[in-house]
């Protein structure tokens, strides 16, 4: 936070110098109440006091941020402009400005902490972009009012400097700079909103380059710290994954973020604002050996940020109740979260599990319920929400969707407009469905001739109890909502689908990210109204995933193929997302085959699934597996994955061929897939990690929810069975059905 410019003394004895030297709010709030007392103190001073007065007693009672508490700052605001006006007090146009900034940078930060990025960017950019980046003013051209030593020096001998409140304008510039950039790394920035987002950070970042004197090291720091963050994020926010150029680019803002600390901010008094910095930079230079799978070295940076020094306090795990400091419960949430990425990336979802469990233990407790204002004038805010959401995708990717939809609907709540966070409660809906025992059960009905004798049984599979979409919980996550998904997930996931592509209806430039989204919904749907055997809008969904997606697989295509030639500088993001964007394509094609063949049209399932010549099967089951036969044979999970791809695909084939009536090639079908079930399970003992997380974790759930489809060995043998029973041969039939596992 920053105090009002309204005493302008150089004294460093005033309550605004004790307050930016050393960070004493508590010291800073007497002075502010002994000079309001003091007959002698001037108009200037007294207009400000009650806004600073406010500031300092929030910062030393640690007050919550809130909306009220905004409230309360407006009021004190307007407060001080009355004063202005009735006490008829002299005041410049710079520091009348620098006022109006200084007011308009604490609402914005103050906003930020609550989780409402592009209500800051709103208010701060429609003063730093007219009145900074546009004002054609040399003002940050000039040298600094002092010299390096702190000698003021004439300006009738030497070159025109800035004027103290000059400085104090570039000072302010800055701070508000760093919180735009800031807002825009927030990942609940809508940038639908600010459709020229990118083309104004990049202004932010010239502007800051030129504005950032050798003098400055703490905001050079920054800058290399924002700079890397971005490079770290941007492109996160368009495909859903990092390009190496941008790691290699990150690692270098950090290592001149470093150099810059060690030698010329560690060297002197360094305050805890800058403790804290050193923190992020090492957190941020952790994330990126994650990112390149260097997984020693990034536990060895997390462990370089441990708050305590003690190894007697290090040997033992903190609790919420064992920790007082606001600033070390904030540093303590992150290490755990930042392990728990750790973990997850490499392959060891009970480690990430539990470090989760740990942040969310400290998050959710009394003493970080909301964010707050530190006594130094640091906003410390919850990191909860974040928190939440990596520990719901860590769960939905290990199949624990019960524990992922109770973390995202908590986030949804705060991040109501990201499409993305609607999309996951549905996939933990669906995994939901999925793990339900009566989709599997049998109830057998006796058929009775009309001479009253038995004449047969009929099997029927049982359903999920219906649920009146309209008779939903009216709030998610509430008790009543668990209850209902206890009964049926299917409604609410198809709620949260519908809001997830009401979200990206309308866009006219959707990045490649929300093309993603986009279709992982309509597959999503494609599913729920397979199982509710609405066949028509089965095929619907899964007919604009098909016309969707090439478009999406030509760029990416193009793309790869400019990357080998060397024309273009990326990695292998895109590689992968082709791949993505390819399973997708593969999971469509099976949903709209099965609803084709289910609506009595076997001929065109069979041309959906055979599309594209004589290997088409071995292509489609290579595309819903995410594997090459290369890399099958190079890898035992690949391998485990593409034989069970394998083996739905010729299941779901054998099927039709039998409805068909070629009864022949649909036993050889239905045998060649029980021997790639046979080879599933095989692999699959050896290792039971069969699904790779670098394809994208909202994939996971769509292969979980084929191989529900399909699960066990049982499978491939009914279909077998079901063609014996279609060619009349009953006894084999049974007799197989016998020799099946259960």
């Amino acid at each position: 936070m920053e105090s009002s410019a309204g005493d302008s003394s150089s004294s460093s004895t005033t309550p605004r110098s004790i307050y930016e030297q050393t960070g004493d709010s508590s010291a800073a709030l007497k002075g502010l109440q002994q000079r309001q007392g003091n007959n002698n103190n001037n108009n200037r001073d007294t207009s400000t006091n009650p806004y600073n007065e406010f500031l300092c007693q929030s910062m030393v009672g640690k007050r919550p941020l809130s909306s009220k508490w905004l409230k309360q700052l407006q009021n004190k605001e307007e407060e001080t402009d009355v004063l202005v006006i009735e006490q008829k007090i002299p005041q410049s146009e710079s520091l009348t400005v620098l006022c109006r900034w200084i007011k308009a940078y604490n609402r914005g930060l103050a906003l930020l902490m609550l989780h409402k990025p592009n209500d800051t960017w709103e208010l701060v950019w429609t003063i730093f972009d007219p009145e900074v980046i546009q004002n054609k003013s040399n003002l940050i051209k000039l040298p600094p009012s002092s010299t390096t030593d702190g000698n003021q020096e004439s300006s009738s001998t030497h070159s025109p400097r800035r004027t103290p409140e000059d400085d104090e304008m570039v000072h302010v510039s800055c701070q508000m700079a760093f919180l735009l950039l800031q807002a825009l790394l927030t990942p609940n920035f809508d940038s639908s909103k600010c459709p020229t987002f990118e083309q104004d950070c990049k202004a932010i970042l010239t502007w800051l380059e030129s504005a950032i004197e050798d003098q400055q090291p703490r905001n050079k720091f920054l800058l290399s710290l924002i700079q890397s963050n971005l490079e770290l994020s941007s492109n996160h926010k368009l495909t859903g994954t990092v390009n190496d150029s941008n790691v290699r680019a990150a690692r270098k803002e950090l290592k001149q973020a470093m150099e810059i600390f060690q030698h010329k901010l560690k060297t002197a008094a360094t305050t805890t604002q800058d403790n804290c910095h050193e923190t992020s930079a090492l957190n941020l230079k952790a994330n990126t050996e994650r990112l390149k799978g260097n997984v020693k070295k990034s536990l060895v940076l997390l462990g370089e940020t441990k708050v305590d020094d003690d190894d007697e306090a290090l040997s033992q795990e903190p609790t919420p109740e064992s920790l007082e400091d606001p600033l070390e419960i904030m540093q303590q949430m992150e290490h755990y979260n930042n392990l728990a990425m750790v973990y997850h990336s490499n392959g060891k979802p009970n480690l990430a599990l539990h470090s989760w469990s740990k942040a969310l233990s400290i998050a959710t407790s009394e003493k970080q319920a909301s964010a707050i204002l530190q006594s130094n004038g640091t906003p410390q805010a919850n990191h909860q929400i974040f928190i939440l959401y990596n520990a719901a995708l860590g769960c939905l990717q290990h199949g624990k969707y019960s524990a992922a939809y109770q973390c995202m609907s908590v986030v949804v709540k705060h991040w109501v407009q990201r499409a993305d966070c609607w999309l996951r409660l549905a996939e933990a809906c669906i995994g939901w469905h999925s793990e339900l025992k009566t989709v599997d059960s049998i109830n057998f009905q006796t058929v009775l001739d009309s001479n009253g004798k038995v004449d047969g049984f009929l099997l029927q599979n049982l359903s999920l109890p219906d649920l009146n979409p309209a008779n939903l919980a009216e709030v998610i996550g509430s008790p009543e909502d668990l209850e209902q998904l206890e009964m049926n997930p299917l409604p609410r996931a198809s709620f949260c689908l519908r809001k997830c592509l009401s979200l990206l209806e309308g866009k006219q430039n959707k990045s490649e990210r929300e093309q993603l989204v986009s279709l992982s919904a309509h597959l999503s749907f494609s599913y729920i109204c397979l199982k509710q055997r609405d066949y028509p809008k089965t095929l619907q969904h899964a007919g604009f995933v098909l016309q969707s997606a090439s478009s999406l697989i030509v760029a990416c295509t193009q793309r790869v193929a400019a990357i080998n030639k060397g024309d273009d500088d990326g990695s292998s993001s895109h590689v992968a997302l082709k791949a993505v964007v390819q399973r997708q394509v593969a999971t469509g094609r099976m949903y709209a085959a099965e609803a084709s063949c289910a609506m009595g049209d076997a001929a065109a399932s069979m041309n959906i699934l055979v599309h594209g010549g004589s290997d088409a099967i071995d292509r489609l089951a290579s595309d819903l597996a995410g594997v090459t036969l290369e890399e099958a044979a190079k890898n035992p999970s690949g391998k485990a994955r593409l034989a069970k791809a394998q083996a739905m695909v010729r299941c779901n084939a054998s099927a039709v061929t039998a409805h068909l009536n070629h009864l022949g090639p649909a036993k050889q079908l239905a045998m060649s897939a029980q021997a790639m079930e046979n080879a599933y399970h095989q692999n699959a003992s050896k290792n039971s990690n069969g699904t790779s997380s670098t394809l994208g974790e909202q994939q996971h759930a769509a292969l979980s929810r084929l191989q529900s489809q399909s699960s066990g060995p049982m499978y491939a043998k009914r279909v077998l069975a079901y063609c014996m029973l279609r060619e009349g041969n009953t006894s084999a039939a049974l007799q197989l059905l016998r020799s099946a596992p259960h």
